[in-house]
């Protein structure tokens, strides 16, 4: 009974080691690209970037623009 499950065992064993019980992996190509959607008007906490912007357009400092949106 051992030298029968030794021998399943070594089948087992030379099976996997040549692939045979693995399954394939394929590799697939797709897109590269994405899209991201989205909507609202977030979450009106903190720094808005385009008001940010439009402080430094009109030249104030990064310090002043900072103290703008955060006042503690």
């Amino acid at each position: 009974m051992r030298s029968r499950i030794r021998q399943l065992i070594s089948l087992v064993m030379a099976l996997a080691m040549f692939g045979l019980l693995a399954p394939t992996a394929q590799a697939q190509t797709t897109d590269p690209t994405f899209t991201v959607t989205g909507s609202g008007w977030g979450h009106m906490v903190g720094m808005s970037q385009y008001g940010a912007r439009a402080l430094a357009l009109g030249g104030s400092s990064a310090a002043e623009i900072t103290g703008f949106y955060y006042a503690g």
